[in-house]
């Protein structure tokens, strides 16, 4: 999908998909590490990141070939060409981040470290 759709992608519309996509993997990625700290469901720290991961990266290659499919023309495809380079990014850093020891709650302090007075 991404080879056929290439120019389709690097269109003005393509890259208006951009946020939407981003923004879809991101909230799978947040629901599905925080549905598990509800205290009804509380599960290991390890398992909150595996349902995690297992949530945002959904197939987006299944949907680019069901709307090529069903739904028409290679055209059909440029959103879930767009999710799959979104989701692969997006899980692969995440799973990097949390197999380095990193917690979110380290996040804050990683994005704006805080310099003390040096002696």
């Amino acid at each position: 999908p991404l080879a056929l759709n290439q120019s389709q992608i690097l269109s003005k519309d393509g890259l208006q998909l951009v946020l939407p996509v981003l923004a879809f993997h991101a909230v799978a990625f947040a629901i599905g590490y925080w549905i598990l700290k509800i205290p009804a469901f509380r599960q290991r720290e390890e398992v909150c990141r595996t349902v995690s991961l297992c949530s945002g990266m959904q197939s987006s290659t299944m949907a680019g070939l069901l709307a090529i499919q069903f739904l028409g023309g290679s055209s059909q495809a440029v959103p879930a060409a767009c999710s799959v380079i979104a989701m692969a990014v997006m899980g692969f850093s995440l799973a990097s981040f949390w197999g380095s020891g990193y917690r979110l709650r380290d996040l804050p302090s990683l994005l704006a470290p805080q310099t003390g007075p040096t002696v």
